[in-house]
Order: structure tokens, then sequence, then C-alpha cells
């Protein structure tokens, strides 16, 4: 059996169409297990967005804010005077 011309390059195209298709399934299986890695970090990456947010929460609460003024000291301030009303002028 004798191969003609076009049939050599029949069989030579459909053997490269083979290897590209091999070598696209080969990329495709790397390129779902990056997808796969980059998911799993978007996932712990907005769960500890999540964790962050609640702490900043709790930084900015009123509760804490009076705490940490409390541990450094300060206390509430007395009433401001005015120089204005008369038994504060006459001093």
């Amino acid at each position: 059996m004798k191969l003609n011309s076009y049939q050599k390059y029949g069989i030579v195209i459909v053997l490269v169409l083979i290897l590209i298709n091999v070598a696209v399934f080969i990329k495709s299986m790397k390129m779902s297990d990056e997808i796969s890695y980059y998911e799993t970090k978007i996932t712990e990456l907005k769960e500890s967005n999540v964790s962050m947010k609640e702490q900043l929460y709790e930084m900015q609460s009123i509760t804490h804010t009076a705490s940490i003024a409390a541990e450094l000291g300060y206390a509430a301030y007395d009433d401001p005077i005015y120089i204005e009303q008369p038994q504060y002028a006459r001093r």
C-alpha cells in the first residue's frame, strides 16, 4: 500500500493536532490547579478580612475607648467655667 503525498500530509497534520491537543490538555490541568489554589487563598483572605473588621469595630467601640482612657488616667472633664458669669469675674 503506497500513500500519496496528500495522505502523508494528512497523517502529519492529524499527528500535529493530536500533540497540540495533548499540550492544551496538560496546560488546562495546570491552570485548574492554580485556580483551585487561588480560590482557597481568596477564601482565607476573606475570613481574615472579616476577623480584622471585627477587631476594628471592637477597637472603635465606646466601651473599649473608655477602658483605654481609664487605663491611661484620663478622667471625665468637668464642665467649663465661663468668665462671663459674674461670680467668676469678681474674684
